[in-house]
């Protein structure tokens, strides 16, 4: 049995793996304990390396080189993230894969599979009536030079769908359910300059472009033919429609974020060369170039959008007060119960990884009444206060577990036993700390709707 086997892996995650080691070869276990094998091409790092050991990680890969972090979502490996590309994302399934599958390399063009090519995408476009036509003109000029398929549309929206973006998620989502392929969204006022090559051969669910390196961009997306695709989509106007006023790049961040908490979503990071600038050609090559100014900080078009909002964030785009994994009862059952995982940067990461394992398999094997999940991984006491206030704005029984303690396999029994209490311990141990239950009453429990944009899967 190889190392590889042992850790818990989704079977998306490990259909992911192969088709790397398909193209990289025989996948290298680094747990940063042993020398690195530095001919490899497909390195699989379970611990988090120190300074010097990320620097002769780096010097060792070449541009057709991946490294795969198999718990991605714990912070402890944002050192070594930071010092290469992220090419994309596989998303936790249940407690059989309770863990983010990281995947990056030295490759600022990206990472292109080899092989027989995927479905190529339509390229799919609207725009208000009072467009310049010079920008349509363009567009279309540098697909048909690509011989590109594309839907391009002008569409009588409202001012209200106009500043929410809601015209265009409505057209994006239509478009996508009236074709058999996937889509690639382009602003009507940007221009191809190449072929979009690493959407030819990808089997990921979204597409999406990091400004910044956090902030989703809305000017290229790309969205395949799967369920989680679709729930993105779905997601994405549900929340246009419900918040007409927030920017839409939020609010695709925000879908972004729930399925890939509930979904084995599979997420490829495009390149600044799918999300180039107009005057910014002469520094670059790109692929795709909008109508933007090279100086260009931010794409929120809202100046008083909220700066806590916008600030950067941890691993592959999950930290407090989010979920890093949520799953809903095979039982049904009513209200949250919301697990947040303190001090993980000051464990081994295999530790946390186990605990995640855990937790997620004590709720599959007994809700104990509740109808859903969440767990949150917090490095730093004022994670812990963040995700604390939002699971008490849920109105979710909240438990906080050091990962050095062992799990209960009655841990959520043991939450529900008795709701009339507002604090207690649970389970028995030497430091009673490690585990604290801030338990709602059960009159405040409230059933989600199962047409709630909150519920996908």
């Amino acid at each position: 049995m190889t190392p590889l086997n042992d850790l818990q892996l989704g079977k998306r995650q490990r259909a992911h793996i192969r088709r790397l080691a398909d193209q990289c070869g025989e996948p290298f276990v680094w747990d940063c304990r042993r020398a690195l094998d530095t001919r490899s091409r497909l390195i699989i790092v379970t611990r988090p390396p120190n300074g010097p050991q990320i620097e002769a990680l780096r010097r060792s890969l070449d541009s057709r080189s991946v490294v795969v972090i198999p718990f991605g979502e714990n912070p402890a490996f944002d050192a070594l993230k930071s010092r290469l590309t992220d090419y994309g994302m596989v998303a936790p399934s249940g407690s059989d894969g309770p863990h983010q599958l990281w995947w990056g390399g030295n490759n600022r063009a990206g990472f292109a599979f080899s092989g027989a090519p995927a479905t190529r995408p339509l390229v799919v476009s609207c725009h208000p009536a009072d467009m310049e036509a010079a920008h349509i003109t363009r567009l279309t000029d540098s697909l048909r030079t690509f011989g590109l398929q594309h839907v391009i549309e002008r569409i009588d929206a409202t001012p209200a769908e106009q500043a929410s973006g809601g015209h265009k998620i409505r057209f994006m989502l239509e478009t996508w359910e009236n074709n058999a392929q996937p889509i690639l969204w382009l602003d009507p006022d940007s221009v191809v300059m190449r072929p979009p090559s690493l959407l030819e051969t990808t089997d990921c669910d979204v597409g999406l472009h990091k400004w910044r390196g956090w902030e989703i961009a809305t000017r290229t997306v790309y969205f395949g033919r799967s369920p989680a695709a679709e729930a993105i989509l779905r997601t994405w106007l549900s929340f246009a429609d419900l918040y007409p006023d927030v920017w839409e790049g939020y609010l695709l961040d925000q879908a972004w974020s729930l399925v890939a908490s509930q979904a084995p979503l599979s997420t490829l990071w495009l390149p600044r060369s799918y999300h180039a600038l107009i005057d910014d050609q002469q520094k670059r090559e790109p692929v795709i170039a909008h109508n933007l100014p090279a100086d260009r900080e931010e794409l929120s078009p809202d100046a008083d959008f909220p700066t806590a909002l916008r600030a950067a964030r941890r691993g592959a785009r999950t930290g407090s007060p989010e979920a890093q994994l949520v799953m809903s009862s095979r039982q049904g059952g009513r209200g949250t119960a919301a697990v947040l995982l303190r001090h993980v940067g000051s464990v081994d990461a295999t530790n946390v990884a186990a605990i995640v394992e855990d937790v997620a398999k004590a709720f599959e094997a007994d809700p104990a009444g509740f109808k859903q999940l969440e767990v949150s991984l917090c490095p730093w006491q004022d994670d812990v206060a963040s995700a604390l206030a939002a699971a008490h704005q849920e109105n979710a029984s909240t438990i906080i577990l050091d990962p050095t303690h062992r799990v209960p396999r009655t841990l959520f029994r043991d939450l529900s036993s008795k709701p009339e209490r507002t604090s207690r311990t649970l389970a028995h141990s030497s430091r009673p700390s490690d585990v604290i239950c801030f338990e709602t009453s059960s009159s405040s429990l409230r059933e989600h709707s199962s047409n709630s944009p909150l519920q996908l899967f």
